[in-house]
């Protein structure tokens, strides 16, 4: 017996199957466990023991394989078969389905947009802007924009770590690959974040052939500032913006810009629900 496994999740999320017996065995009873997709997952240990005196149930850790590759959700099975011990028990097949989902995503941006104009209102309105970009190029899977309002959408509120996040669109320990060539624009932490603080920048400009800005609402260390067009429903003021052809902190904060100009947004793929 066992119990089920929702899902692994790379970087992030290993399980744990717990074996039974119904008994207890007359013999040092061998359970071997298999998957089907080694470059999934892999299970520790890849065999169990059951004694006659011993305790009935033990448990196999199944870890996702972090491989720095885009290839999305991958389903695999886990398979128990009793191989040596009690005749009682030999022969018997129990098998596991689940599912490793991926912890490398897609980032595009889109054409410049004005806050307040068009569907662009408010942070709802830019991450349906995504959406629809995504529709537009083919891809199933949920985008968002990565800006910040401070109260829709908050990345951090500490700059010296990470803190207050709200609706936040990375993951922590993910790979993000610019959806036009799949080069890796950068790698998150954690926190979710990448820590410009520690020296660390983007791999990658985040697109390989847009130049110009994109709107933020983040300052330094992605810390939410008052420049965001007042949370992106108006023309009037200033927003923050970043440098889509920078690696360093000017990627997310490359300073306010007048809100009735247009700029980029950059749109990221979202996990699995």
């Amino acid at each position: 017996m066992f119990n089920s496994v929702d899902y692994t999740r790379e970087g992030a999320n290993n399980a744990v199957v717990l074996v039974s017996l119904n008994r207890a065995p007359s013999a040092i009873t061998t359970v071997s466990v298999v998957v089907s997709n080694p470059s999934a997952a892999s299970a520790i240990p890849y065999q169990l023991e059951f004694s006659p005196g011993g305790q009935q149930e033990d448990m196999v850790v199944l870890q996702s394989q972090d491989n720095n590759t885009f290839e999305g959700t991958q389903p695999y099975s886990v398979t128990l078969e009793v191989i040596a011990g009690d005749p009682c028990y030999v022969g018997q097949v129990a098998v596991l389905e689940t599912e490793d989902r991926d912890n490398d995503f897609r980032i595009f941006t889109t054409g410049p947009v004005t806050p307040g104009q068009g569907e662009f209102q408010g942070v709802s309105g830019a991450d349906d802007i995504c959406q629809r970009a995504a529709n537009d190029r083919g891809i199933s899977s949920t985008f968002k924009a990565m800006l910040v309002d401070g109260t829709n959408r908050v990345a951090n509120t500490d700059p010296w770590g990470q803190s207050g996040a709200m609706d936040w669109v990375l993951q922590n320990n993910s790979h993000y690959y610019r959806n036009d060539d799949l080069q890796l624009a950068f790698s998150t932490t954690g926190l979710a974040l990448v820590q410009f603080i520690y020296n660390e920048n983007l791999a990658n400009p985040l697109s390989p052939t847009t130049e110009g800005a994109y709107w933020t609402g983040m300052g330094d260390h992605w810390v939410t500032e008052g420049d965001h067009c007042s949370r992106w429903t108006s023309g009037q003021g200033n927003g923050r913006v970043g440098n889509l052809k920078a690696e360093d902190m000017s990627a997310i904060n490359d300073g306010p810009q007048p809100c009735d100009g247009a700029h980029h947004l950059v749109c990221v793929e979202q996990p699995t629900p």
